[in-house]
């Protein structure tokens, strides 16, 4: 009898184990885009986004003025702003089981989470020592976590109203690639 309880006992543990295991699905999701496709979009963005803006903070001289902000003055016919932004999969995968470690803290389900990108703008000065001198005025993106608003159904039109979740950090400070570092794509 004993060692049948021993045998249940482990099989019950061994269950127990697996069941807290999360498989992770490696499937291939699909939004992915081929390489074909991810560099039509970019040389998209560079054609109605990218060269616009350039012009245009070059123009009203936000370059200009970021760099006589530091101790050196750099001089510059034309200075292109950052179009990619790289974090490492460690990073991203830190960030992800951070947040969803805190939103189960705060009894939020796993299965409402998403990440939303924002683009922003790093002040041309710091205002905090996180930022480095060299991405002071760049492009930049983030991330911040939300949770799936519950709809009446009762909308038209599509809206995104996930709500962001403000008690749970962002995810920000990723490698800025400056131009002409784009030609990748």
């Amino acid at each position: 009898m004993k060692k049948i309880n021993k045998i249940v006992i482990v099989f019950i543990s061994i269950l127990f184990f697996y069941s807290c295991c999360e498989k992770q699905n490696s499937d291939k999701p699909k939004q992915a885009i081929d390489y074909s496709t991810a560099s039509k979009l970019q040389k998209e963005y560079i054609a109605t986004r990218a060269n616009v803006l350039n012009e245009h903070l070059n123009a009203n001289g936000h370059f200009n003025k970021m760099k006589t902000t530091e101790d050196k003055t750099v001089k510059s016919d034309f200075i292109k702003d950052v179009r990619d932004v790289t974090f490492d999969f460690a990073t991203i995968k830190q960030y992800i089981a951070y947040v969803e470690k805190e939103a189960q803290e705060k009894g939020i389900d796993k299965k409402e989470l998403k990440l939303r990108v924002y683009l922003g703008a790093y002040p041309t000065k710091s205002p905090n020592e996180k930022i480095k001198k060299e991405d002071l005025g760049y492009t930049t993106v983030f991330f911040m976590p939300v949770k799936r608003k519950l709809s009446n159904g009762a909308s038209f039109f599509y809206q995104n109203d996930d709500e962001i979740i403000k008690d749970i950090d962002g995810l920000n400070m990723g490698n800025g690639g400056n131009p002409p570092h784009f030609n990748d794509l």
